[in-house]
């Protein structure tokens, strides 16, 4: 069964470059579609550390405040070279 997808998968990717797609360009939509994505794939794992978690692993204090300082400016960073580079591509 993996043989069979694993087949699957390299066909399709002959295809995508037999296709004649400009490589770079989609590479480079797939790095503004991770930087977009960011928020979302750290605010859930963050969100969970300060709620469901037993309350002695909790993110709380200061140390929370910095993962949250520290998510928010890699978010914010993300969203805003994605947003720059697709304004002035």
């Amino acid at each position: 069964m993996v043989l069979r997808r694993d087949a699957l998968l390299l066909a399709a990717g002959g295809a995508l470059v037999a296709s004649g797609v400009n490589l770079v360009r989609l590479s480079i939509a797939a790095g503004v579609a991770n930087a977009l994505l960011l928020p979302v794939a750290l605010g859930f794992p963050f969100f969970l550390a300060r709620t469901a978690l037993p309350e002695l692993l909790r993110l709380r204090g200061v140390y929370g405040a910095a993962i949250a300082f520290a998510f928010l400016t890699v978010a914010g960073v993300g969203v805003g070279s994605a947003i720059a580079g697709w304004l002035w591509e």
